[in-house]
């Protein structure tokens, strides 16, 4: 009952029809939602549809995420050599998701375009990766495939990036199994190195990133990135932001559980 309070609130505060559902698939839930929205458009059940990726931190919550010994004692360091874990934060994010037709219709500022979107889980261990990266690299492939677009057109990877050990070196090797050498070439960006892990926020957040990223051409930095890891040798934008013509990104985002959700967003143009 109460996570159908939280869809069924919203609607009735801004008046909307339509189906409604709250999705929980761990630090997934956000681009899931996105991409259920997308569907939903897809299939004609909705005309537009608002994604939104929320979480909060409550003792009970943090004391459960302090015992899988994910928190990092100092700042984040996604991708350095010398991470020690991540920091759990709060927050909220919503996307507004319409048909191109009737958004232009309208006259919609369009931010970006959603070409495809892939789901899938590791089925692997509760709580920890799968060290073989073989749920990341298929929900990637899948999301490419969906939206029909090439390894080629990807300008910019918009990563979970946690700064634990394994997930950083697992979705490097990911990375580099979908991209081959060019994985070299492709700008990665942990937005969580500034905001930290906002749990079921996370991926609506870092969407709304990256859509801005296609948008305005500034890829956002992984700050507190220092010691080059050997292990962890892309390149993720240390430091500063930077600026170049990005046409298509790709998102990942990755949950407890071994869920997996993957975007690829591409500027929109008329």
């Amino acid at each position: 009952w109460q996570m159908d309070w939280i869809a069924r609130h919203l609607a009735e505060e801004l008046g909307l029809a339509g189906p409604r559902i709250n999705i929980s698939l761990s630090c997934a839930s956000g681009v899931a939602a996105i991409g259920y929205a997308v569907d939903l458009i897809r299939s004609g059940r909705a005309r537009a549809a608002i994604a939104c990726g929320y979480d909060e931190l409550s003792f009970y919550a943090y004391s459960g995420l302090s015992a899988l010994r994910a928190i990092t004692p100092e700042i984040i360091r996604p991708f350095d050599k010398n991470r020690k874990g991540t920091i759990f934060s709060e927050g909220a994010g919503a996307l507004v998701l319409e048909a191109i037709e009737p958004a232009c219709e309208r006259g919609a500022d369009i931010y970006a375009t959603v070409l495809g979107h892939a789901m899938n889980n590791d089925a692997y261990h509760m709580t920890a990766p799968d060290k073989s990266g073989r749920g990341i690299i298929s929900v990637m492939k899948n999301a490419l495939a969906d939206a029909g677009a090439d390894t080629d057109e990807v300008d910019h990877v918009n990563a979970h990036g946690t700064g634990t050990p394994f997930n950083d070196k697992t979705e490097t090797t990911a990375v580099k199994e979908i991209f081959g050498e060019r994985a070299y070439q492709i700008p990665i960006t942990s937005m969580k190195s500034m905001m930290g892990h906002c749990m079921g926020a996370s991926g609506a957040l870092e969407t709304i990133g990256a859509a801005l990223t296609a948008r305005d051409g500034i890829i956002p930095p992984t700050v507190n990135l220092e010691t080059p890891d050997p292990e962890c040798d892309l390149d993720y934008v240390p430091g500063e932001a930077r600026r170049m013509s990005v046409r298509t990104v790709l998102c990942n985002s990755y949950g407890f559980g071994g869920t997996n959700a993957a975007l690829v967003l591409r500027r929109w143009r008329q």
